[in-house]
C-alpha cells in the first residue's frame, strides 16, 4: 500500500506515508523485528521475510523522500 501512495504524486498523501514509513523504523515496538541482532535471533524462514520488509520500507522510505523534495525517482 505505502509503495502505491509513495509513488502517486499526492503531496498530501506521500506526505503520510513517508511519517508512516519514518515512524515503523523509529517504533520500539519493532525492534524485535526490526534490529539486526533481534532478527538474528528468529527461525530463518522469519529471518529472511523480515529483513525483506526493512529493506522493502527503506527503498519506498527513499522514493517518497525524492518525490517529496521534488524530484523524480527511477
Amino acid at each position: 500500500m505505502w509503495t502505491k501512495e509513495a509513488t502517486n504524486g499526492k503531496p498530501d498523501i506521500l506526505a503520510v506515508a513517508q511519517r508512516s514509513l519514518e515512524q515503523w523504523q523509529n517504533e520500539r515496538d519493532l525492534v524485535g523485528v526490526r534490529d539486526v541482532r533481534a532478527v538474528a535471533k528468529l527461525p530463518a524462514q522469519e529471518q529472511g521475510a523480515w529483513r525483506q520488509l526493512w529493506a522493502d520500507v527503506a527503498a519506498v522510505l527513499k522514493q517518497a523522500q525524492t518525490k517529496n523534495q521534488g524530484g523524480s525517482s527511477p
